[in-house]
């Protein structure tokens, strides 16, 4: 999402798709440019029929666009207030700007040594143990079978 996602749709717009992780609707991911096209009937006949006529977008020979600075800190700026205490988003923000340096799989790299470090973070492990207490706390021992 850091590198192919920016490519398409820029580093302000980036940055709040990234950061938010909000679901996206048809129509929008269309007006994004994230779509080709958003089509209803036979997904697979009209996939065949389109597909000798739409050329492959290789979103890794794609260069950054150029986008407005003052755009792309007020996204930043958006995703650090609503994610207090969250390392992962500032993180995020990081690579996704530095996206403009460097090519493509020098930006995966950054991407790749930037996870490593958040996944072993003590957040990261507080966050896994938490979804795993979550999961147990709602299995109380002897009711296997029981009737509400």
């Amino acid at each position: 999402g850091t590198q192919r996602l920016v490519r398409l749709v820029g580093v302000a717009q980036a940055i709040a798709l990234v950061c938010e992780g909000r679901v996206l609707k048809a129509g929008e991911a269309l007006d994004l440019g994230l779509m080709d096209a958003v089509v209803e009937g036979d997904l697979l006949a009209e996939a065949v029929a389109r597909a000798p006529t739409v050329a492959k977008r290789r979103l890794s020979e794609m260069p950054v666009p150029a986008g407005d600075i003052g755009e792309e800190e007020a996204a930043a700026a958006k995703a650090l207030k609503g994610a207090k205490g969250v390392p992962a988003i500032a993180e995020a923000i990081r690579v996704i700007k530095a996206s403009r340096e460097g090519d493509f799989a020098s930006g995966l790299a950054t991407e790749r040594a930037a996870f490593l470090a958040l996944r072993e973070s003590p957040e990261a492990k507080a966050l896994r143990h938490l979804f795993l207490a979550e999961r147990e706390a709602v299995k109380v021992p002897g009711l296997e079978g029981a009737k509400a």
